[in-house]
């Protein structure tokens, strides 16, 4: 500062004119050098202030560009939003088929349970099922019109394993146990998932029909379309008759 510079100018003069005494001569250098230390030390604060001023400099600028980038993401937010709330209305005023929760943007729906083509259901829970016979012995059809079907009491041998096998038709029984001349059993079943075969394929069971992503079994072959169900929930038992009167 100013008195930095008269101090050693002050200094030079008395150098040269040996006018100051050495006390008077030391007194001075110590002026100048606390002076000298307190403008290093303005500078020092001056620098760090500078240092603190670009940091925060810094992180205004990175507060702004992450700003700036957020904003972008809500726009595109809000964009596949308003698209999305448009693909909700357009549908909405499209026709929709008539069963609960179904999700598929068509206006009909088929069940294949109970072959309704605009079903008011789906087929994982259709209320009717598919109708089909079975034939067995009037002991058998009594216990299951009163207790419903027993898969453990089924032929662990059958075509696709221990399953409840039943017929499309009362005639196409009478090709399989009793040959005739037993009682028919009437079922409504629901089959859920169909894993169709095209002959005899015993190593099936009920735990790798479902393993493999299925509920139940159609068997084409030369006895007639087979139903195989191996979850006694998917049957009801509708009524039981002889298959002839004289049974």
């Amino acid at each position: 500062g100013l008195q930095n510079v008269l101090v050693s100018r002050a200094l030079a003069v008395a150098a040269e004119t040996n006018q100051l005494d050495n006390d008077t001569m030391r007194a001075l250098q110590l002026a100048l050098l606390k002076e000298h230390e307190s403008h290093r030390r303005q500078c020092r604060e001056l620098s760090s202030q500078l240092e603190q001023a670009k940091r925060t400099e810094k992180h205004l600028d990175d507060m702004l560009h992450d700003h700036r980038d957020r904003d972008k993401e809500n726009k595109a937010t809000i964009r596949s939003l308003r698209s999305r709330i448009s693909e909700l209305e357009e549908a909405r005023r499209r026709p929709r088929c008539k069963a609960p929760d179904c999700e598929r943007d068509h206006t009909v729906h088929y069940c294949k349970e109970c072959n309704t083509t605009d079903s008011d259901h789906r087929s994982s829970k259709c209320p009717h099922g598919l109708i089909v016979y079975h034939q067995t012995s009037k002991e058998s059809a009594q216990s299951s019109e009163k207790n419903g079907i027993d898969i453990s009491k089924c032929r662990a041998n059958g075509y696709a394993g221990q399953g409840f096998y039943a017929a499309k038709s009362v005639e196409d029984t009478d090709r399989k146990a009793c040959a005739g001349t037993g009682w028919i059993v009437e079922l409504s079943v629901r089959m859920g998932r169909i894993m169709e075969l095209k002959g005899a394929d015993h190593q099936w069971t009920g735990e790798k029909v479902r393993a493999a992503g299925y509920d139940s079994v159609i068997i084409t072959g030369t006895n007639g379309m087979e139903f195989v169900i191996y979850d006694p929930k998917r049957a009801t038992v509708l009524k039981r008759y002889p298959r002839h009167p004289q049974n």
